[in-house]
Order: structure tokens, then sequence, then C-alpha cells
């Protein structure tokens, strides 16, 4: 049946369980949403049969997440074997220095539009692979990761001096450049100088920073405007808009945006929330405007029980048909299935295996 199948199709059958979340990707937080990430390993669907190698190859390299010395020298490994697998590679996530490593991944990997960089990095994680990397690609979305928790320590070791060197530096050279995504709100004094050059990049369009929440632990400097550093950065020329990351429960007015005319121009507000990211996704149908409109009227009768038979076979999970099952089964509710049934009495004879 795989070979049957086109391309397209079972790609976008294999994709649900290969893609990564951008929203997970693009995490700035400081505890990162893969340490707890639990997903069946995806190398089992490389295995099945050499269409689904084919087809999954692409999806699995798409998205890459390195949070270990081990997992970069394993990738480095597959690149140097395999350098035509770099190139499927689009989202690049690094949790780390990583060595010179990092230098021979980045050199496979010349298409990478999205580039997440963690500035967390311990004094013995040197990123002289990144310095000298970085430079070789030419990504679109830039996303900064750093402690923002108002009771940890910012670390702050020469690593981490040469990395937001070399940021600010590819970012005042990448010509693809448009987004910024970076984590700090009440912390931002900490790295002031190094948000204040990279913001000022003549190709960045929008910059994000996620909502700012007033706590009684909060410095004094920030005083009744906490977005007062919004002023300085929106003075580039080349931004389009600065977005507020926020949950929709969060969005209110707040008096700073009415002081400055040019500010209010520029902010807009990106709602992060599960909930209205999946009322957000447009239907893919819309209602006839026929009301005698009826699916498959012009249809064969052969087809549209094909149809039909095809669809009950999966909703009534027959899978005690199929031999060797791969997956514990859980036996159908009858009621349930009764209930299912009745729209489909005219096709009573297509309803009598289950």
């Amino acid at each position: 049946m795989c070979d049957s199948l086109p391309d397209e199709i079972l790609s976008e059958i294999l994709s649900p369980a290969l893609k990564i979340p951008d929203k997970m990707f693009a995490n700035t937080l400081e505890i990162s949403g893969f340490a707890s990430y639990r997903r069946v390993s995806s190398s089992a669907t490389l295995l099945v049969c050499k269409s689904w190698l084919r087809v999954a190859t692409p999806l699995l390299y798409s998205t890459v997440v390195i949070r270990s010395k081990p997992q970069a020298q394993a990738l480095q490994a597959a690149l140097a074997e395999h350098p035509e697998l770099g190139r499927f590679v689009k989202k690049l996530r690094v949790e780390g220095g990583f060595g010179k490593l990092m230098l021979q991944i980045l050199k496979n990997t010349p298409n990478v539009r999205d580039l997440a960089v963690s500035l967390l990095l311990p004094s013995s994680d040197l990123p002289s692979g990144l310095k000298s990397g970085l430079p070789l690609i030419n990504p679109t979305r830039l996303i900064v990761i750093d402690g923002t928790h108002p009771f940890s320590k910012l670390r702050m070791n020469k690593g981490i001096t040469d990395l937001t060197a070399t940021l600010i530096l590819c970012c005042g050279k990448w010509s693809n450049i448009k987004m910024l995504l970076l984590p700090y709100d009440r912390r931002i004094d900490l790295r002031w100088n190094f948000v204040r050059d990279i913001c000022a990049s003549p190709t960045i369009r929008i910059l994000s920073f996620p909502m700012y929440i007033k706590t009684p632990f909060d410095n004094a400097s920030h005083g009744d405007s906490p977005f007062a550093y919004l002023v300085e950065l929106g003075n580039n020329t080349s931004l389009d808009a600065i977005e507020i990351r926020t949950n929709s429960a969060q969005q209110q007015t707040s008096p700073l945006f009415s002081k400055d005319a040019h500010l209010n121009q520029l902010l807009r507000w990106a709602d992060t929330s599960a909930d209205q990211l999946l009322c957000s996704v447009k239907p893919l149908t819309c209602l006839p405007s026929d009301p005698s409109f009826q699916p498959m009227s012009s249809a064969s009768l052969s087809v549209v029980e094909y149809i039909w038979s095809r669809i009950l076979f999966f909703a009534m999970l027959s899978v005690e048909q199929c031999p060797g099952k791969t997956v514990e089964w859980i036996a159908p509710d009858l009621k349930t299935n009764s209930d299912r049934l009745q729209f489909l009495h005219l096709y009573s004879p297509l309803t009598l295996p289950y």
C-alpha cells in the first residue's frame, strides 16, 4: 500500500509523528521544553519500508534540536558521512556551545532558516564552533534563549561574551534575517547592551518580546514604564512591528503605549495561548451555498460504497481484521457504534461487519 501512495500524501501522513511544534522549538524560557519532551523514537519510522525512508528522512531532519554533546557528535558524524542530509535542516536549536562540533554541523546545514541559540552556557562549554560557523548560514528568524527568572542569576562568562558579540556581528551581516525573538522583560537591564546592538540590524523587520508582568520584586529603575526600553529600540527605521508575546487574558492597554505615537504604530500583540492557536486555524472546507447539496451525488454507487467502507473501517476501530496488531487495542463501545451507524441506514450492508 505504501508504494501506491504519492509521496505528497505519505508525507502528510507521517509529518504529525515527526514534526516538532514551532511553539516548543521557539521557546525562549530558561527551562527547555525538550527537557521533559517524550515521544516515540523517530528512527523506527525510517525502517518500515523504502518509501517511508525516502519520505520521512527530510521530515526527520527538517527540525534539529541539540541538547547534549553526544547528540552533537552523532549529528556531526551523520552529516560527515552523508552531507546531503544537511540540506534538509530548516530549523536548528542549539542548547549549548559544544565546542568545534558546531562548526562542522553549520558547514553542512546551509539551508537553516530558523535558528535558536542558548546563552545559558557554563564556563566550560565553549562556543568556538558557533563563533566560526554562524557566519556560514543566513537564517530568517533568530531565537535567543536566556535566563529570565527573577530569582536566578544571569550567567556571564567569556563564552557568553564571545557568543553575544558573534550574534551581533552576524545579525548585521545576515541579509535574510527578518525576525528576532528575545526572552527579556524585567531583566533586560542586565543584557541591555546586547539587546540594543542586536536589534539595530538593518534587515530585522519584527522584534518579539514576552509580556511584562509587574511583580513586587521588580527593579525600581523600570519606574512606571516597564516597556520604556522599546521606545529606543523602535528608533530602528527598518522595523515594521514590535511584537509582545502574551496570552489573550493578559492583553490590556498600558499607559506606556499612549505616551509615544511612533511606538503605538509598531506595537502589536501575539497571542501564544494554545486555545487561541487552535481557534485561529482556518477550516479547510466551507458550507455549501446550495442547501440541496449532497456529497458524492454524482459518483457511482460502487465508489460511494467503497469510500464509506474505508471510513467505517477506521471509525469503528476495526483493527481486529488486521493481522499482527502492533498497538494495544481498546474494544469499541457497542452502544456508541450503534449510534454511529444509525445515519447509515441506506448502506446497511456496509454496516453488517461492525
